[in-house]
């Protein structure tokens, strides 16, 4: 059987796009996890768009170039922030809803936001509350097929275009197929992503050839709820908008010589608790002046009872890898340099966010261009693929390897791809990652077991991250060096 798109991943930005194509498009969706397990599921932070008289297209779209040290594609920054009202108006005629003060869709404040303009639903639970929304219009179609726990371990590419994908025992046909695989927040031990997140899209568009995009900027967010080098849930940049406050442990502010104080810019908040916390210094958010915590933030407080059996005033908090800017390098149909082959969400790198994401842009990003890549293929022709005879792709005989423990991936990793970053670090944690990739065969994947496939996955997107870091010299956005003086001067252009 030939699909007629095969969506690779299980977050929102899989449940959109196969909500959004046609109902006579033969769609295979297909994860290595379940379907309703993604970061996405997990995100606190709202959703940007401009909704009030007071507000304009421009400001969100100048705000979001700042952000991001204006690195950002300028075109496809407008197209996203002039997108948005009508992404929500869509959402709100389906019956999505969202969180209202006094009879209004409330409007909360983040972190580089010079208005008021973030959609919450459940309080803290946006994505969650999102990712339900899209799971009824795709769960019971007839058109839709879904596999779950299969992991895709090769693209196959033949003549230059994508005509399907390989599973440890099955091969698919798909004229489209989209990586919707999520981000690499995985690569790391102190994470807000779930631990299945570890890049594995940017290791199979690698082999598959597809051009890849600045690696190297991965977005740590600020306040990870932290106890005993354990996280506990991020504590969302809202808390901050609503006048949660950071302090050190003798209550003096940590972000008081920055303009914006506590709402300043998810890199430098992040950079700043990171070096105080290595100076030996520990961080709180201070929450004493919201007065319905619980309420506002029902997944925070109760994540904060988890931790330590009651909500404190002062949360302990840490910077965490969350978001990863770089990817797989689309246009604005989500089209990768493969024919046929397109990237969404979190793997994609469609440039909106330049070198630091602005809060509440990333299920924005999700929503714009899911629609857009759904309208492309509903309006694509089908191509004409031959299929081929496949015996079973499971091998009597596999190939035995020694390979390093997830943690120890992880440890190195994070190591040289950490907040702030170094020459030595990065070629140690690079040549560390190379020798084991040079006892495995990439081509051969097949012939590995599952458990050696991921790590082998995870060595190959570390080793392209590290490798994207050790050669971005200047300090610009999220990618801090320590080892150079050269800051790059785009924030202050334009």
């Amino acid at each position: 059987m030939i699909y007629d798109v095969i969506l690779i991943g299980s977050g929102l930005a899989t449940l959109v796009t196969a909500a959004k194509l046609s109902d006579d498009k033969r769609i295979l969706v297909i994860t290595k996890d379940e379907l309703k397990q993604s970061s996405s599921s997990l995100a606190q932070g709202g959703i940007a768009a401009v909704m009030s008289p007071d507000d304009h297209w421009k400001y969100h779209y100048e705000d979001t170039l700042k952000a991001g040290h204006y690195y950002n594609d300028r075109a496809a920054v407008s197209m996203l922030v002039r997108r948005a009202q009508t992404e929500i108006n869509i959402l709100i005629n389906q019956g999505m809803t969202f969180d209202k003060e006094n009879g209004q869709v409330a409007l909360g404040m983040e972190g580089a936001h010079s208005k008021r303009r973030i959609l919450h639903a459940g309080g803290d639970a946006t994505g969650r509350e999102l990712v339900r929304h899209f799971r009824k219009k795709v769960y019971g179609q007839s058109n839709i097929t879904i596999v779950e726990h299969e992991p895709v371990h090769t693209l196959h590419v033949e003549d230059g275009r994508c005509i399907g994908v390989f599973t440890e025992q099955n091969h698919y046909y798909g004229r489209h197929t989209v990586l919707a695989s999520g981000g690499c927040g995985g690569l790391y031990r102190f994470s807000s992503n779930p631990d299945e997140n570890r890049g594995d899209g940017i290791a199979l568009a690698y082999r598959a050839g597809a051009t890849l995009k600045d690696l190297e900027f991965i977005q740590f967010h600020p306040t990870l709820l932290h106890r005993d080098g354990e996280a506990f849930g991020l504590v969302s940049e809202a808390v901050r908008g609503e006048g949660g406050k950071l302090v050190d442990e003798k209550g003096k502010a940590v972000m008081d010589t920055h303009p914006l104080k506590d709402l300043a810019p998810r890199d430098i908040v992040a950079q700043t608790i990171d070096m105080k916390l290595k100076k030996g210094s520990k961080v709180f958010l201070d929450i004493t002046n919201i007065s319905n915590f619980p309420e506002r933030f029902p997944t925070i407080h109760n994540n904060c009872v988890k931790a330590f059996g009651y909500q404190p005033s002062l949360l302990p908090v840490a910077p965490g890898a969350h978001f990863q800017l770089g990817g797989v390098a689309v246009n604005e149909n989500s089209e990768s340099s493969i024919p046929n082959l397109y990237a969404i969400g979190e793997v994609a790198c469609t440039g909106v966010h330049g070198a630091n994401r602005l809060a509440s842009n990333s299920l924005l990003e999700i929503l714009v261009y899911g629609s857009r890549l759904a309208t492309h293929l509903n309006n694509e022709g089908e191509g004409n693929i031959q299929e081929s005879f496949f015996t079973s792709l499971k091998p009597k005989k596999t190939i035995k390897v020694t390979l390093p423990s997830i943690q120890e991936i992880q440890r190195n990793h994070e190591e040289g791809a950490g907040i702030v970053r170094c020459r030595e670090e990065l070629e140690k944690c690079i040549n560390w990652c190379a020798q084991y990739l040079e006892k495995v065969s990439e081509e051969k994947l097949h012939l590995y077991e599952r458990d050696a496939i991921e790590k082998i996955n995870m060595l190959r997107t570390s080793f392209l991250i590290l490798s994207a870091a050790s050669e971005r010299r200047e300090s610009l956005g999220v990618h801090m060096r320590s080892d150079t003086k050269e800051i790059s001067q785009r924030e202050f252009i334009g």
